[in-house]
């Protein structure tokens, strides 16, 4: 498949937040459920002959197995939260790409972002703003070469003139 990335994390400095926000959203959400759940079950169904110790245990027990599915769960939460973080990241890491050439003086090229990408519209405003930069940029080189091949001419044509 074409344009496919190949690194996990293009910054990771922002998609390692990104990740550890999602791992402790998921651990808030696990507690407040594993915790809850046995409370409510408890109420629902309770036994006042029974110690409230040994049926949260109980309750707690027949979780278990949704513990467990939660927690499988979690590498896939935060793999797909990185790999739909790319659409943000990937843009961006590109147009800075851009920009630092562009600020060392060198050609680019037009930014062309993926399929699915974030900030399409950003991207055509960005070219255009470098298409006109650069244009600007041509048309001050030639202006000066136009100006020193004059110069030079005029130099030149004093020399004679004046011999």
């Amino acid at each position: 498949m074409k344009n496919r990335r190949k690194r996990h994390f293009i910054d990771s400095a922002v998609q390692g937040a990104l990740a550890r926000r999602i791992m402790l959203h998921w651990i808030i959400f696990s507690v407040l459920v594993l915790t809850i759940m046995p409370f409510c079950q408890i109420i629902s169904d309770l036994k006042l002959d029974v110690p409230f110790s040994q049926q949260f245990q109980v309750k707690w027990m027949e979780m278990a197995p949704m513990f467990v599915i939660m927690l499988a769960t979690l590498p896939i939460f935060v793999y797909d939260t990185i790999r739909f973080s790319h659409r943000f990241a990937g843009p961006i890491f590109r147009f800075h790409g851009v920009v630092k050439r562009l600020a060392a003086g060198k050609q680019v090229e037009p930014v062309e972002l993926r399929p699915g990408d974030a900030w399409k519209e950003f991207a055509d405003d960005f070219n255009a703003m470098v298409q006109r930069l650069t244009s600007e940029d041509n048309q001050k080189t030639s202006a000066s070469a136009e100006n020193g091949v004059n110069g030079a001419t005029s130099d030149i044509d004093a020399e004679f003139t004046l011999s």
